[in-house]
């Protein structure tokens, strides 16, 4: 339908029919909007996708940045050596692992802490309870050489040996 024409005295044409205006409009500008979700939100898609990269990087490089955690007679056992002032301060955590099978009980336990290649070693008596959080903990002089930490944990007839370098100052 088109209207009727109205006169300027610059004799411009106004055309009120919306078909011949967007006819002579640019291609760019005749181009329908993106339908959907994502593509009416361009920026919100790029921000999921950073996400997603993110958390995928992540999730592969998490059991190399974690402590390593070790199960054993319904404990999980975790450690950690620090090097400080010419010491080795080594900390081993025992908690009750309620994933396992085997229920946690209070019982003695104990930890030779060993420093490798010398073989200096230091023994730890303890008692674990199941109901918090067991810290038990070694100290010994470092010494020229000392590269490594061997916990080697005994209680209930069973032995778990743990590994930990010894980090530099």
């Amino acid at each position: 339908m088109k209207g009727p024409e109205s006169r300027s005295p610059g004799d411009f044409a106004y055309h009120y029919n919306r078909e011949e205006r967007e006819a002579r409009l640019p291609d760019y500008m005749r181009e329908e909007r993106k339908k959907g979700f994502w593509g009416r939100n361009r920026h919100l898609m790029i921000i999921f996708i950073d996400i997603l990269v993110i958390s995928l990087v992540f999730m592969f490089l998490l059991p190399y940045i974690r402590q390593g955690k070790h199960v054993l007679g319904g404990y999980s056992f975790s450690m950690k050596v620090v090097n400080f002032d010419g010491m080795i301060l080594t900390s081993l955590k025992a908690e009750a692992n309620p994933e396992d099978d085997v229920a946690a009980s209070a019982s003695d336990v104990t930890v030779t802490f060993r420093v490798l290649p010398e073989g200096r070693q230091m023994r730890v008596y303890d008692y674990l309870q199941p109901d918090r959080e067991n810290l038990i903990r070694g100290r010994m002089p470092l010494r020229e050489g000392d590269e490594l930490v061997r916990a080697e944990i005994s209680f209930n007839n069973e032995t778990l040996i743990m590994e930990e370098t010894i980090p530099p100052e």
